[in-house]
């Protein structure tokens, strides 16, 4: 912010009284009448400091109006201009361009990501990831995914007959704090100890689809409330 903030700081200002005239236009809710007698030729105002400095700026005469003996503080636009033309005028050629001074940028160091372990058990965990998602995208485009889950199946028994369930510690750390593994937990369900073994069951990616294509709707043969849902889904 600048140094010089005059729009910060107000002083009374004396203005003379007028008498109102049959259609004068005068802000409302400024009624000033406590302290000055009805015979009162002239009127404090508190004005903001950029206002008395740069009358300029105010879109019309600023005043005091007498009306109904109460006196009330009046800005007059001019008659030959339109309020409208005022203010265009005014934002263009009046106000300060550099009120606020841009925020400065701090450097904020990054963190460096984290790489997934190349062990052979996070491998083995990757290519479940890996199987699985390719899976999805064919499920969600109508494809035959016949082979991809045959794949899937083939990835995640190969992973569990030599490192275990993915729900298994040493699994599960092998991929701590990577994104992926909240994915590959989900791909079990059911999971418990039998003896000293801890075993799951596959979830339904690994029988059968679990998206289902978007319909394909020909454009101009939607009812409105198909075009609807179709905007709000797309």
């Amino acid at each position: 912010m600048r140094s010089n903030t005059p729009w910060l700081t107000s002083n009374v200002v004396t203005f003379p009284i007028t008498d109102a005239v049959k259609g004068q236009h005068f802000t409302t809710g400024s009624r000033i009448s406590a302290g000055h007698d009805d015979d009162s030729v002239e009127a404090g105002l508190r004005v903001n400091d950029l206002f008395a400095a740069r009358p300029e700026l105010i879109i019309g005469q600023i005043g005091m109006v007498r009306l109904n003996n109460l006196l009330w503080q009046a800005v007059t636009p001019p008659a030959d201009r339109t309020v409208i033309e005022l203010l265009t005028t005014t934002l263009a050629t009046q106000i300060p361009t550099d009120l606020f001074q841009p925020r400065a940028i701090v450097a904020v160091p990054v963190a460096k990501q984290t790489c997934i372990s190349q062990s052979p058990r996070a491998v083995a965990l990757m290519k479940v990831y890996t199987a699985s998602k390719d899976l999805l995208k064919a499920d969600a485009a109508g494809a035959d995914a016949t082979a991809l889950r045959d794949s899937l199946n083939v990835a995640y028994d190969a992973l569990v007959q030599q490192y275990g369930v993915i729900h298994v510690r040493a699994n599960q750390q092998a991929l701590k704090g990577q994104p992926e593994l909240y994915f590959l937990r989900a791909l079990e369900s059911n999971v418990r100890e039998e003896g000293t073994t801890l075993v799951a069951e596959k979830a339904a990616i690994f029988s059968g689809p679990t998206l289902r294509p978007t319909p394909t709707v020909a454009i101009g043969c939607m009812t409105p409330d198909e075009a609807l849902l179709r905007c709000l889904n797309d």
